[in-house]
């Protein structure tokens, strides 16, 4: 702390003032010399407080209240600053499919966490009553083999966020043997469909009739274990019923 007040002393002598950062702090900086006043979240730093004494004067409102929800104009997602003004936090590509954070919007959505739910491909090997075998691919939730909802910060992209999560549940599932059996029948991790793993994000909202917490997930039917074999005619069932067919 003494170094760091030096510093400060020596950058004011050389006439060096606050300045307000892209992601919302307050910093005093000359050349590779740089201290944070106030942080992203507006809060006085210990150094902030001794510049405001050495400068007879306040700091500026800085930072932002993190716990304030963005609005949206069009494709861009604003927050409002201490200050008052406006600032935007991401903007959305259509193109891409895709949100790009700014600068202010990585600091920002740190502090917000989502939760995920998560399929994973799997290849289904079983006996029919009759006999005969069948081996379909289909996709399993992974809250089945006992692994929850995978908490993610919302300040990634896609790419990022999806990487991580498949390193998240990797590790917690052994995906070189079999993740699932029942009757006469296996459920192994399909590695050949590596890059169809489902990642569907958790939203919760307001029920508008009951006024109750309700989860909504884009999530698909018909994937959770059960045995064909023991499905009435399953000898006739082909397939092809259990193929994707969500992009068609």
């Amino acid at each position: 702390m003494p170094k760091s007040k030096e510093s400060i002393d020596a950058m004011l002598a050389d006439n060096v003032r606050s300045q307000t950062t892209k992601s919302g702090s307050v910093i005093l900086k000359s050349g590779n010399r740089r201290h944070t006043l106030l942080n992203v979240q507006g809060k006085r730093t210990a150094l902030g407080r001794y510049y405001e004494i050495k400068t007879a004067s306040d700091l500026p409102a800085g930072g932002f209240d993190p716990t304030q929800a963005q609005y949206r104009d069009g494709n861009t997602e604003y927050i409002k600053m201490r200050s008052g003004e406006e600032r935007a936090v991401r903007r959305y590509n259509p193109v891409d499919n895709e949100w790009k954070l700014s600068a202010l919007g990585k600091s920002y959505f740190a502090r917000l966490k989502r939760n995920f739910v998560v399929q994973i491909p799997v290849t289904i090997k079983g006996k029919r009553k009759d006999g005969s075998y069948y081996n379909i691919k289909s996709m399993l939730p992974v809250s089945k083999m006992g692994v929850d909802r995978v908490e993610m910060p919302l300040n990634l992209t896609a790419e990022q966020r999806n990487s991580k999560i498949k390193e998240i549940v990797s590790a917690k599932l052994n995906l070189d043997e079999p993740l699932y059996e029942v009757s006469q029948e296996e459920w192994s991790y399909d590695s050949s469909a590596e890059g169809q793993w489902i990642v569907n994000e958790e939203v919760v909202g307001i029920d508008p009739d009951t006024q109750e917490t309700v989860i909504a997930l884009d999530r698909r039917t018909g994937t959770a274990p059960c045995s064909l074999s023991q499905i009435p005619f399953s000898e006739d069932l082909l397939p092809e019923a259990f193929e994707d067919h969500s992009d068609k």
